[in-house]
């Protein structure tokens, strides 16, 4: 279980990515870097490109409406975070 300042530091980050977030780059970048966070030397590059691609499709309209934040909420769901 984490404790709060954990989880305070973990939404400054969230929100300071989210800041930063302004095209399909940048998503794309953030995405690519938390996913080599979370994963290290385990990480499989062709289902870290359809997850990234899977979020961006399945959510076009939030990406066309420049709703990155909520596309950020949508990948760090997808570790379980």
């Amino acid at each position: 279980m984490k404790d709060l300042t954990q989880f305070l530091m973990e939404q400054l980050n969230v929100n300071e990515a989210e800041e930063s977030i302004k095209d399909e780059k940048s998503f794309r970048d953030y995405a690519e870097n938390k996913f080599k966070e979370v994963f290290g030397d385990k990480l499989d590059e062709k289902k870290m490109k359809d997850t990234i691609d899977g979020i961006l499709k399945d959510n076009k309209d939030k990406a066309d409406a420049g709703e990155w934040g909520e596309l950020v909420g949508i990948l760090n769901k997808s570790f379980g975070k």
